[in-house]
């Protein structure tokens, strides 16, 4: 074999080494998030992600609640402006108006702080969206206050609820202000969307 055939011999080696010896190339990170909740079996959560790397027109996905719990699994960099939304198809529960959202995070509160029922039906402001994590798996725990509200034809009053993150997370967005509606019902009550959840600016 001559020198130059050699050569070429030694370089196609080494060139087949370094692509085995290559890493694959890497997964795009993901994190399975789970939802706790009691009282809400057979409810469905939106999981939605409205910044520019999600969508605004559709929910990443839907998850329901059985055994109260339910889980998705999202790219990592989705859970930055992470909101849920969510429904109740058995009819327990009613918010007339708008498509429920939940609480994801109360400024009045540190984030990780346990919000107690008292303390989420006090609360003024709430984000719709979340922080998010670098973590490979994370549990959202939820809490779930009902009130009694007028119905949709307001010819009875119905019970409704409001479902807030507690331990509270860290808002990502902007808080929004609620009010007291005018049956009384909680402020976080009042969170909710036709469209949807927008992080804002």
């Amino acid at each position: 074999m001559t020198n130059a055939r050699k050569l070429l011999a030694v370089a196609a080696g080494a060139v087949a080494a370094a692509a085995l010896a290559a890493p694959a190339h890497a997964a795009t990170p993901t994190t399975t998030v789970t939802l706790s909740i009691r009282g809400c079996d057979g409810c469905t959560f939106g999981v939605w992600n409205t910044t520019e790397a999600g969508t605004s027109d559709r929910p990443l996905r839907t998850v329901t609640v059985r055994n109260g719990t339910a889980s998705f699994r999202v790219p990592t960099a989705l859970t930055k402006g992470l909101a849920l939304d969510w429904r109740d198809p058995k009819g327990r529960y009613q918010l007339p108006g708008a498509v429920p959202a939940v609480s994801m995070a109360l400024p009045q509160h540190a984030p990780g702080t346990v919000v107690s029922e008292p303390r989420a039906r006090a609360a003024t402001r709430a984000y719709y969206c979340w922080a998010g994590t670098r973590a490979r798996t994370y549990t959202i725990r939820l809490g779930l206050t009902t009130f009694r509200t007028e119905s949709y034809e307001g010819d009875r009053m119905v019970t409704g609820a409001a479902i807030w993150a507690s331990p509270t997370l860290k808002g990502y967005g902007t808080a929004r202000t609620l009010e007291k509606g005018p049956q009384g019902e909680p402020p976080i009550s009042g969170l909710g969307h036709q469209d949807a959840p927008y992080c804002g600016s």
